[in-house]
């Protein structure tokens, strides 16, 4: 924990957070414990409340991109290259999700899409 020698840098924290966590799977469990640095005041219900967002969003929305758009296979590192494809991929993103009226996932919509112009119409037009 050297970094919270570095105390001057995290301007306006208020509280060091531990949140254990446990998981089940089956009959599967595993736990894990995380800290946070936090601007939010000692409010153990605020803060999981916080946590709990984060993370809906993290495994929402980076799964998605994950899954769909193969993010974590990209071998783009340099320059603004990873920044921009972030841009991209989120431009990509964004009418797949909108398009209601393919009932099927943003994968599978995206591929359609390669191959059906009416459905890439459809995710143009969302």
């Amino acid at each position: 924990m050297g970094y919270l020698r570095q105390r001057e840098a995290w301007k306006d924290r208020q509280t060091i957070v531990m949140l254990r966590c446990e998981r089940r799977v089956g009959r599967q469990r595993s736990r894990q414990t995380r800290y946070y640095i936090s601007s939010l005041p000692n409010d153990a219900q605020r803060i999981l409340k916080t946590v709990r967002g984060h993370w809906y969003f993290e495994n929402g929305l980076h799964w998605v991109l994950d899954t769909a758009f193969q993010k974590d296979q990209s071998r783009l590192c340099t320059g603004h290259g990873p920044h921009n494809f972030v841009l991209l991929r989120h431009i990509g993103l964004n009418p797949l999700k909108q398009e209601k009226t393919e009932k099927i996932g943003i994968k599978a919509k995206r591929l359609r899409a390669t191959v059906d112009q009416t459905c890439l119409l459809k995710v143009l037009a969302s």
